[in-house]
């Protein structure tokens, strides 16, 4: 587990510098499409099989969006979309 939070520290997308009014309270991001398995792993409610079922997902095409994420991805229901929801990010269109 200290592997996986050294790279989710090293790795996501942080969406404030630090220094910046409201840094604390700024959760890191990242990209589902593009982050690696480790990271992936170190967020909340996701386990071995959700991981691989993101990236089984993914290899099609990126994600778009938080909804298609979760029409896309299996066994991601109402409560873990919830609870990932303030650590992802998805593209611009």
């Amino acid at each position: 587990m200290a592997v996986a939070a050294i790279l989710l520290a090293s790795l996501l997308w942080v969406t404030r510098a630090p220094g910046v009014a409201g840094y604390e309270d700024t959760p890191l991001r990242l990209d589902p499409s593009r982050a690696p398995r480790q990271v992936i792993m170190a967020l909340p409610g996701l386990g071995p099989a959700r991981v691989g079922a993101i990236e089984s997902a993914r290899s099609a095409s990126p994600f778009r969006s938080l909804d298609d994420f979760d029409r896309r991805v299996k066994g991601i229901g109402p409560a873990i979309s919830s609870s990932l929801r303030p650590h992802l990010r998805f593209p611009s269109p």
